[in-house]
C-alpha cells in the first residue's frame, strides 16, 4: 500500500514539474520583416474604363446600287481588302440585254430623227411648194426625234452605268466585318436591299473612356494617356485626349462624362472594336518617398506604420499622398533611415 501511495506522489511531482517547465520556457520571438522607405517616381493619374470603337468613316456598310441577282461572292468574314478590290459581283446576263436594248433603241431613234431633220430642212427649201404650216409641222416633228434621241441616249448612258455596278468593290482598304449575301441571292429587292458586306479599318480606332465628374476637371484635350488591353496583359499603349463630351451620362446616379481618346494601333498587334481598354492618364510625376501598401495599419481615419526603435517596433501615424496599386507616397512620419515593419495590412 505504501509503494502505490509512493508511486502515485511521485507521479504528480513529475507531471507538475513538467507544467511548469513548459509555461517558463521562452517563446520564440516572431521573425519580424522590415523595409525602408525608398525615393520613387510616383505619378498622380486618373483612371478610367472605356471601350474601342471605330472612329466615324472607319466602319461601312456596303450594298449594290442596283438590284440582281448575286452571280460570287468573292470576300469572306475577316478578309483583308485594299480600295478598289472586287468584293461580289452579280449576274452579267440581264445587264448586258439591258445595255443592248438600249443601244438599238438609240440607233432607231437617231435614224428618225435624221430622217425628219432631212425632210424638214427640205420643206424648209422650198417654200413655194410647201406651206408655212407643213413647214413648222415638219420642223416640229424633227424636234420631237430629237428629244427622243435624247431620250434614248440617257437610256443607254444609264444601262451603261449600271453595267458597271455589276461589281461591288472595297470604297476604302480595311477588313471584311460581315458578308450577309450569298451566291444566287437576290439584292435591291424589298427587305432584300440592307447592306450586304461590311469593311472596317481596324487601323481607325479610337477609345470612348468614361472619366468620373470627380475626375474629368483635371483633364485636358491634347494632354497623354496609355491604356491598355486584357488580351495583352502586361503592354501599355500610348493615347492623347482628342474630346471631352461637355454633356454627362448619368447612370444609377453616377456622373461620367464620355473622353474620346486617339491611338495608333502597333505593327503586329490586332485590336478589335468592344475591346475594353483601362485608361491611365497621367496628371502630374514627382519623386518622392514611398512604401509598400503592405506596411500600411489603418485606425479609423488615421494611418499608421510600426517603426523600429531599438528593440521595439513602435506605432507611429503618417500622412499619405499619391497611392498606386502597390506603393504610396509618404509626406510625413518616417524618413529614408527608418526600418518599417511589413505585414499584410489591416486595423488596430
Amino acid at each position: 500500500m505504501r509503494n502505490r501511495d509512493g508511486f502515485y506522489w511521485a507521479a504528480l511531482l513529475g507531471l507538475a514539474a513538467w507544467s511548469l517547465c513548459c509555461r517558463t520556457a521562452p517563446a520564440h520571438a516572431a521573425e519580424v520583416r522590415t523595409v525602408r522607405p525608398t525615393v520613387q517616381r510616383m505619378v498622380e493619374s486618373v483612371l478610367a474604363t472605356g471601350v474601342i470603337r471605330p472612329k466615324q468613316g472607319a466602319s461601312v456598310q456596303l450594298t449594290p446600287q442596283i438590284a440582281g441577282r448575286v452571280e460570287q461572292v468573292l470576300v469572306d468574314v475577316g478578309d483583308p481588302v485594299k480600295a478598289g478590290q472586287l468584293l461580289l459581283r452579280l449576274e452579267e446576263a440581264p445587264l448586258a440585254a439591258a445595255r443592248a436594248e438600249a443601244a438599238a433603241a438609240l440607233a432607231v431613234a437617231q435614224a428618225e430623227w435624221e430622217l425628219a431633220d432631212s425632210e424638214a430642212r427640205r420643206y424648209q427649201a422650198a417654200p413655194q411648194v410647201f406651206s408655212a404650216e407643213q413647214v413648222t409641222r415638219q420642223t416640229l416633228q424633227a424636234q420631237v426625234k430629237a428629244q427622243t434621241v435624247a431620250q434614248r441616249q440617257a437610256a443607254l448612258d444609264r444601262a451603261q452605268i449600271n453595267w458597271g455596278y455589276r461589281e461591288l468593290r472595297a470604297p476604302q482598304a480595311g477588313t471584311v466585318s460581315a458578308v450577309r449575301i450569298q451566291p444566287g441571292e437576290l439584292v435591291g429587292y424589298g427587305d432584300r436591299s440592307e447592306s450586304v458586306v461590311a469593311l472596317i479599318d481596324l487601323k481607325a480606332l479610337e477609345i470612348l473612356a468614361y472619366v468620373d465628374e470627380t475626375d474629368v476637371g483635371r483633364i485636358q484635350i491634347g494632354q497623354a494617356a496609355k491604356f491598355n488591353l486584357d488580351t495583352y496583359l502586361g503592354q501599355d499603349f500610348g493615347a492623347t485626349i482628342r474630346q471631352i463630351d461637355p454633356q454627362p451620362e448619368i447612370q444609377n446616379g453616377v456622373v461620367n462624362y464620355v473622353v474620346s481618346l486617339d491611338f495608333q494601333v502597333p505593327d503586329g498587334v490586332v485590336i478589335r472594336p468592344e475591346m475594353t481598354a483601362h485608361v491611365q492618364i497621367e496628371i502630374s510625376a514627382h519623386e518622392t518617398l514611398t512604401l509598400p501598401r503592405r506596411c500600411l495599419i489603418r485606425d479609423g481615419t488615421q494611418t499608421f506604420v510600426r517603426v523600429r526603435e531599438g528593440p521595439q517596433m513602435a506605432l507611429r501615424p503618417v500622412q499619405l499622398g499619391v497611392r498606386n496599386e502597390n506603393t504610396v507616397e509618404v509626406l510625413t512620419g518616417v524618413s529614408s533611415n527608418d526600418e518599417i515593419e511589413i505585414h499584410n495590412g489591416g486595423s488596430l
